[in-house]
């Protein structure tokens, strides 16, 4: 805590500037009423029309708001590509010192210039008192690329070399889709963003403080991926695309979106192919028990392959101007063929071999299959932006994994009993979430929301496993269901400068879990947790804003947790806690934000901690790891994150993401602790050629510390280049050339040291980070009007140990 008190000092100072008196403010639209994004405004003196002392662009709803150096008579200048300049004069006073001048429209031109100039660059970042949004459309690389890959350069967000995703340095996150959870998208962000175009993608939100309406368990940041929508088309939008490596793995997606009266629709389709010469792997593991000496040392060979499909289908009906339905159907689906090779020796304290032997894993169908439907009431009443919502949202899951070991080569004191496993597992999966919001804006400025929520979870497990050929049989039946119930209201307010935000939730969650079988014993748990909000904003002037943060979360455990049912075999014995509570962790932020035509800055302190968090308590007895789980951990994070976009030139932009902090863990139970100051920054350079040629080089130094009290990860360090033309009208055809790590060997190493416990080792991997892609899209057709949303739907967040 002393860490951050004396970084949000020296940062609160830095950030201290004096404030204008006198502003002007208004909003630009065309002749339809839509707001006119990023129209240039320029102010003058009336005393002076040649020199502007004021320049700025409109933001993404054609707000403005600017301030003036004194009272008296100017003039704003308003203009946009396309569009018909505007002249307006008016006057601030000190009795009046804000002017307010409305709506201001713009008509379109009645020629077109054969060459723009461009005055302000559109900024890709944009601060509000919750979150961070990044500028999907306006970013070129959006028109090649996949959600996935720009995920790089969003601020708050890191993605390494084995495609893990994190924010604020934490996997602790949900994927939302415009405001709403999507199951499909949080349980495999890597294979199904890879399937959806950027180019359909209008901007990429991260909530790193999420408010008392999104659910308090285990999520320390929120990815709210929007679609395109509002935007001023004609007819029939779509787009088609693909890329392939060197391995063969190949990606193919489209987008379509279309309009019947009322009836808008959009439908889009993914597919990728892994295959065995891209997913190759071989690691080696090493297990060193510290009370006895002894040393396990696993090497491995895996060669995988297996395809994806993900699909879904949105549509929305405008019955009346006060009444909207949207219905959404998604799923997710592959298919994996697995196979490994590996070797096995353990030797005792004086390097005598004590058994050895070879194994085969071979798994003919681990497949998995996930579907979720959503439909959503939107009633608005005559008070303007008053909304009644109700939602109700369905998730299933159906995974089954077929998988066979066979031992060979074996010698010495063979621990495990039997040389040939079969196992069927077979996994169903049910959510049923109902949810009511109500949002009421109140005296100009003020809003209430709150609402209520129950959802439904029914979880069924069933393990058939048979060894040495049926001379041995095992069935192991598994029921839990979870009820949560949810209350919550928040209230916030918004003027030119000041932003405010309180909330407080209420949760209940009652967990039951039965053995139909009779093999072990049934058992429950209720939990009752008590979640603020508190979120302050202040807006210096046009370019800088500061924003004060305090959050709190729960980390609520699941069945996995919770379950004291003994399950192991001759390696490793786990057992759960019953008496197991909500981990409880506070987070306390301070962020500044500074917006120009060519220079996007945000900065932003933040300092989590938590007493009482769930840790796994690791000991060991005859060469046996022992698993369980306790509130006995105790964390802390004091993080700096950085981000800045900066505009060199006209052609020539550099982007960098970095962050920077010490992370602290302990375990009072085992007297353990793990500490260290991390590192990590991504940077991107754009840089626009002749013949609509683009080039890019990117660098990225992952370092995220670790997340327990056992295991460190050293940094690791990935870099690319990639080439880009666009072609045909409008540039509707782009074609992409894309090399990673080109100079680096074929394979990668990755590592993990065990440095605390009764069990010390590494764990290496060497995986493929050495690809070279091919990649085009086609966009195609125009549209009126996209999918609308409702304001408010359903926003689920996983559990920590849900499975």
């Amino acid at each position: 805590m002393k860490r951050f008190l004396v970084l949000s000092c020296i940062f609160g100072a830095c950030a201290v500037q004096a404030v204008a008196q006198y502003a002007v403010s208004g909003v630009v639209a065309d002749t339809t009423g839509t707001g006119e994004a990023y129209a240039t405004i320029r102010i003058y003196n009336q005393a002076d029309s040649t020199k502007a002392i004021r320049l700025g662009t409109t933001d993404d709803s054609g707000a403005f708001m600017q301030q003036l150096p004194e009272a008296g008579k100017y003039t704003i200048n308003i203009s946009s590509v396309g569009k018909t300049p505007l002249r307006h004069n008016f006057e601030v006073t000190k009795s009046k010192p804000t002017a307010s001048l409305g709506t201001l429209t713009l008509h379109d031109a009645s020629t077109t210039l054969g060459e723009v100039q461009v005055v302000a660059q559109r900024p890709l970042v944009k601060t509000e008192i919750d979150r961070l949004s990044y500028d999907i459309q306006a970013d070129e690389d959006s028109k090649t690329n996949t959600i996935f890959e720009m995920l790089k350069k969003v601020p708050r967000v890191t993605v390494d070399g084995e495609e893990n995703i994190k924010v604020d340095g934490s996997s602790s996150f949900k994927i939302f889709k415009n405001g709403r959870p999507n199951s499909s998208w949080s349980r495999n962000p890597k294979e199904v963003l890879k399937s959806i175009p950027a180019s359909m993608i209008k901007r990429i939100e991260v909530i790193t403080e999420p408010g008392a309406k999104y659910d308090a368990e285990g999520v320390s940041g929120i990815l709210n991926i929007i679609t395109m929508d509002d935007t001023s088309m004609g007819g029939v939008l779509g787009s088609i695309g693909g890329s392939v490596n060197q391995n063969g793995s190949t990606n193919l997606y489209t987008y379509l979106t279309t309009q019947t009266g009322k009836l808008t629709t959009t439908f889009n389709y993914g597919y990728n192919y892994m295959s065995e010469g891209q997913s190759s792997s071989h690691s080696e593991t090493c297990r060193l028990f510290t009370d006895s000496g002894s040393e396990i040392l696993d090497r491995n060979q895996a060669r995988n392959h297996g395809y994806i499909h993900y699909g879904n289908i949105e549509s929305s009906l405008d019955i009346d101007t006060l009444n909207l339905v949207t219905l959404s159907f998604g799923g997710y689906f592959y298919n994996f063929n697995v196979n490994s090779l590996s070797a096995n020796t353990m030797r005792d304290a004086a390097g005598n071999p004590v058994y050895g032997y070879s194994s085969h894993y071979f798994s003919p169908q681990y497949s998995y299959f996930d579907f979720n439907g959503k439909l959503d009431y939107q009633h608005l009443t005559h008070r303007k932006d008053e909304a009644i919502t109700f939602s109700y949202l369905l998730s299933t899951t159906n995974q089954t994994q077929k998988w066979q070991t066979d031992y060979n080569d074996i010698t010495g004191a063979f621990p495990i009993g039997y040389e040939h496993k079969f196992a069927d597992d077979r996994l169903k999966f049910y959510e049923h979430t109902f949810q009511l919001d109500w949002t009421r804006p109140f005296a100009g400025g003020h809003k209430l929301e709150t609402g209520a929520k129950y959802i439904l979870r029914i979880n069924n497990s069933k393990t058939y496993q048979t060894f040495d050929m049926a001379s041995l049989n095992d069935t192991t039946d598994f029921h839990h269901t979870t009820h949560v119930g949810a209350l919550y209201g928040e209230y916030s307010f918004n003027s030119t400068r000041w932003g405010a935000r309180a909330g407080l939730r209420y949760e209940i969650a009652r967990m039951g879990a039965s053995y139909p079988d009779g093999s072990q014993p049934a058992f429950h748990s209720t939990l009752n947790d008590l979640v603020p909000t508190l979120s302050a904003s202040y807006k210096l002037n046009d370019a800088n804003t500061l924003k004060l943060n305090y959050a709190s979360r729960i980390a609520r455990p699941g069945i996995a947790y919770l379950n004291p049912a003994i399950i192991g075999d001759a390696y490793n014995v786990k057992q759960g806690n019953p008496s197991l509570k909500s981990a409880r962790s506070h987070s306390i932020s301070l962020d500044y934000t500074f917006i120009k035509p060519k220079l996007v800055l945000n900065v932003a302190l933040n300092h989590r901690f938590s007493n009482g968090l769930i840790q796994s308590v690791v000991t060991t007895k005859d060469n046996v790891v022992y698993y369980t789980y306790d509130n006995v951990g105790k964390y802390r994070n004091s993080s700096l994150h950085a981000y800045a976009q900066w505009t060199i030139t006209p052609t020539t932009q550099l982007m960098i993401n970095a962050d920077m902090g010490n992370i602290h863990y302990r375990n009072d139970q085992l007297n353990l602790t793990n500490d260290k100051w991390y590192f990590g920054a991504f940077g991107n350079v754009n840089q626009q050629l002749p013949w609509k040629l683009r080039v890019s080089a990117y660098f990225n130094r992952l370092d995220w510390g670790f997340s327990d009290v056992y295991t460190r990860y050293p940094a690791r360090y990935f870099y690319g280049f990639s080439l880009q033309r666009s072609f045909l009208k409008e540039d509707r055809l782009t074609v992409r050339l894309q090399a990673n790590n080109p100079f680096s060997g074929k394979y990668d190493l990755g590592e993990s040291h065990t440095v605390n416990g009764d069990v010390l080792g590494y764990a290496k991997t060497w995986q493929h980070t050495r690809n070279f892609y091919f990649s085009i899209s086609y966009r195609f057709g125009s549209l009126k009007a996209q999918v609308k949303k409702t304001a408010k739907t359903i926003e689920n967040d996983d559990l920590q140990g849900r499975k």
